[in-house]
């Protein structure tokens, strides 16, 4: 035998072989992937009834006060609404001086399921507006709690142009029942 085939048997021993093949195959890998990542980006298709690009419009709040605030009892310095008796409930929603093409109110259950959707009448300046699930609609069910968002659809979205909570509907007490009556 020549020396080339006994180098060559040598390099067939199997762990000699298994660390070769093992170092070709990553070297391989790293060949074939390049330089450069082949990164497919993320397209953002906009929120809910707008649309992605465009140019920066006039922003959404002409005035000095630039939060919508709906008008429910303070606890520690925000807004709380605790629960609702009622089948069909009214909110009240302060809005600021604002530049919206339109107010939207949606109102969802616990699995995020579309209940009520409507526009909102907005005031011409600031004000205050009356949000109320028509009579109409399914009733609000006892022991769930539903989502709700006003949102003013603006040339130039903000995060301030919408506001969210939550309203659990609650069957009352016999205590409060009783003082009802």
């Amino acid at each position: 035998m020549s020396i080339h085939h006994i180098k060559l048997l040598s390099f067939l021993k199997p762990k000699t072989f298994i660390l070769t093949l093992l170092f070709l195959g990553l070297s391989t890998v790293f060949l074939s992937r390049g330089a450069f990542a082949n990164v497919t980006p993320k397209t953002d298709e906009g929120t809910e009834n707008s649309i992605p690009g465009g140019t920066r419009g006039t922003p959404c709040f002409s005035g000095k006060k630039k939060t919508i605030t709906p008008l429910v009892p303070k606890k520690n310095k925000k807004p709380e609404l605790k629960v609702t008796l009622v089948s069909h409930p009214k909110m009240f929603i302060y809005v600021p001086e604002n530049k919206a093409i339109v107010g939207e109110f949606i109102l969802k259950d616990s699995s995020q399921k579309k209940v009520y959707q409507n526009k909102a009448l907005l005031p011409e300046s600031q004000g205050i507006i009356n949000i109320k699930i028509p009579r109409e609609q399914p009733e609000l069910k006892v022991g769930t709690t539903y989502n709700w968002k006003l949102r003013l659809i603006c040339e130039t979205p903000s995060r301030r142009s919408r506001m969210e909570g939550s309203i659990p509907r609650v069957n009352p007490s016999k205590y409060l029942t009783k003082k009802l009556q």
